[in-house]
């Protein structure tokens, strides 16, 4: 298993999505191509068990393109009041591409979404769509303050390195260095 995105727990946890749709564009890319199992969000319940939406979109030119994958699940997951909801998402990625995970929380104030500031990069966009993922994001507005606490998890390819393999090699590739 892999990740990418923002693996952070946020040092601000006081973002509630209100409802609103919201992309978030992912910190970092996929190493390898593979299946996406998963979408985690660090985060806190602020009462009862709020649904949490996730999807998987495509970048255009730096914005959230195309919906790839979605899914609707129970966050009831979060350990004592804080952690990570984990929603299981099935959808084929590419190692090096840009992607952007949807999320939404239907109904408003139910939990909050763990945060860092984005240092003045655009890297989250929202717009009030009352629980929908479109099938096109278009006509949201920019955030250029946040990065929140969201990662993909996902399965390589076969025969892409893993940690083992990659360490493995490594005194080999020191040991060529020391020859010349």
């Amino acid at each position: 298993m892999a990740t990418f995105g923002n693996t952070s727990t946020g040092s601000s946890p006081t973002d509630n999505p209100s409802g609103n749709t919201i992309w978030v564009k992912a910190l970092t890319t996929p190493e390898f191509s593979g299946v996406l199992d998963s979408i985690s969000v660090y985060g806190n319940i602020l009462s009862g068990s709020p649904v949490l939406g996730v999807a998987l979109y495509d970048d255009d030119a730096g914005a959230p393109g195309n919906r790839l994958a979605q899914e609707v699940t129970t966050m009831g997951s979060f350990a004592a009041g804080f952690g990570v909801v984990t929603t299981n998402i099935s959808v084929t990625i590419a190692a090096d591409v840009q992607y952007w995970f949807g999320l939404l929380i239907p109904g408003g104030n139910d939990a909050n979404i763990h945060f860092d500031s984005s240092g003045g990069a655009t890297e989250l966009f929202f717009q009030g769509l009352a629980g929908v993922f479109p099938a096109v994001m278009s006509g949201a507005s920019s955030d250029n303050t946040e990065r929140w606490s969201v990662f993909g998890t996902y399965t390589p390819d076969a025969g892409a390195p893993g940690i083992i393999t990659s360490f493995l090699r490594f005194p080999k590739f020191i040991m060529r260095l020391l020859r010349r």
